[in-house]
């Protein structure tokens, strides 16, 4: 082990390690409370798209090739409802977050 002039070791640890202190994290609670609150928003919009989808096919019923449409009214059914418990299910979890931090 050398001595330096300065009669530090050449193993001495310097007081502050940059690589062990903690960082600041990206986001707020808030903000990940509102974006989950503002994707159960455009699931709804997205839930609505779908059903406009079933509302044009449930016009060409009559036509000579409806043999699918059936089918996709029943898929898109599947897709709105499935869009709106999702949607549902975020705004349940962003709506509480969001009434928790306000009580905090």
């Amino acid at each position: 082990m050398t001595v330096n002039s300065t009669n530090e070791s050449a193993y001495d640890v310097p007081a502050a390690l940059p690589y062990a202190t903690p960082t600041s994290r990206p986001g707020s609670p808030t903000t990940a409370a509102a974006v989950i609150s503002f994707l159960g928003l455009g699931l709804i919009i997205l839930g609505g798209c779908f059903l406009i989808g079933v509302l044009m096919c449930s016009q060409d019923v009559g036509g000579s090739n409806s043999y699918g449409i059936p089918l996709l009214v029943a898929v898109l059914y599947l897709l709105a409802f499935g869009c709106f418990g999702g949607a549902v299910w975020l705004l349940w979890i962003g709506i509480r977050r969001l009434i928790g931090i306000m009580r905090a």
